[in-house]
Formats: C-alpha cells, sequence, structure tokens
C-alpha cells in the first residue's frame, strides 16, 4: 500500500498548510482524526465515507478547489480509489506505517510482497497507471539521476488499474 498525504496536499488546491496541522490547531486528536469538539466548517473538511480525493476532502471557507481538466493526470488522482478511511499504510513486510502527520489517506494500490518500493516509485507507479489507463503506452519511461531511462514496461500492467 502507498501513501500520498504530499498528493493529497498538492492535488487538493486549496489548502495553505496540511490538513492535520488545521485539524490539530483544535480539532482533532494527535492522529489528525476529528473529535466530538469539531465545528461545522472544520467537520465538512473530512468525508470519512468519501472514496477518492475528491470525494473525502473538501475546502475550508473562502477556497475553492482548482478544477482538474477530464482526463488529466491531476483528475485521474483526485479520483483514484482510496483505502477506507482510518487504514493504515502498511510496509512491503506488512508492517504498519504510523501516521504522526505524515499522511491521512492510503491510495487503493497493490504494490506486492517483496521490497521493490521507495519514494519515488510510488509516484512512477500512479504515472503509469494512468498513462496506462489513457493508452498511452510510448509514454510509459522514466528517467533515473543516473541517466538511465526505463522504459519498455510489460503490456498488460502487471498491476490492477482504474480509468477515472
Amino acid at each position: 500500500m502507498l501513501a500520498f498525504m504530499l498528493c493529497l496536499l498538492l492535488l487538493s488546491g486549496c489548502a495553505e498548510g496540511s490538513l492535520n496541522n488545521y485539524l490539530s490547531s483544535g480539532a482533532g486528536d494527535a492522529n489528525g482524526t476529528l473529535n466530538g469538539s469539531v465545528s461545522n466548517e472544520q467537520s465538512s473538511l473530512l468525508n470519512e465515507e468519501g472514496r477518492s480525493i475528491a470525494d473525502r476532502y473538501g475546502t475550508p471557507e473562502g477556497f475553492v478547489r482548482i478544477k482538474a481538466e477530464d482526463g488529466s493526470f491531476a483528475s485521474f488522482l483526485r479520483n483514484h480509489e482510496l483505502k477506507p478511511y482510518g487504514t493504515k499504510a502498511l510496509y512491503y513486510d506488512g508492517r504498519e506505517k504510523r501516521a504522526d502527520g505524515v499522511y491521512d489517506s492510503v491510495f487503493d494500490v497493490e504494490i506486492g510482497d517483496r521490497d521493490l518500493h521507495q519514494c519515488a516509485d510510488a509516484i512512477m507507479l500512479l504515472r503509469a497507471g494512468y498513462l496506462y489507463s489513457i493508452g498511452a503506452y510510448d509514454q510509459i519511461s522514466f528517467h533515473f539521476v543516473s541517466g538511465f531511462k526505463a522504459e519498455s514496461l510489460p503490456i498488460p500492467a502487471p498491476f490492477p488499474l482504474k480509468r477515472s
């Protein structure tokens, strides 16, 4: 499983700070979980039943969400399925990763059970999934810091994909 709090913040296009910072200002507990003393505005920011970034996270009063063009990578990420709210991110070996303000939600993607994923691999997997979903197979390639260009990915894709 992959955790993408950074993507949530970048793609929401509306927050001045992290949702956890906003909630920890009195609206939630140390894990950023909303509690019973939340104002209507604060509770409307989080829809725990939402299954995508677009459905789970609202915008604070006075802000608007920047429209993501249909078929864009931003739209793909905003509408990609999330695990149920409260699901812990897991390391490759099944151990739980503590949230501690690092993530708030987990994308619903299968990464296997081997130690193959590092930080950049998470976004590469999502970008490749997006390009695959729109049939842009020839664009699925990545340049590594070493100068190596990784391409020629196997088709069909080795992971489940959903078109947004």
